[in-house]
């Protein structure tokens, strides 16, 4: 199966993290990259202990 890709590049919003359950999810309209979720984590994490 080809992994789809989102059409522009995305910001995510993180000063109000919510956890939605998976029962709300009707679709989903592309993919983050291992490599790319790693580093909004860590830089997530350098801005927790800056803050």
């Amino acid at each position: 199966m080809m992994d789809k890709l989102l059409n522009k590049d995305s910001i995510v919003k993180c000063d109000d993290l919510i956890e939605i359950n998976e029962d709300n999810i009707q679709f989903k309209i592309g993919i983050v990259s291992q490599e790319d979720l790693n580093r909004f984590l860590d830089t997530y994490k350098r801005y927790l202990e800056n803050n």
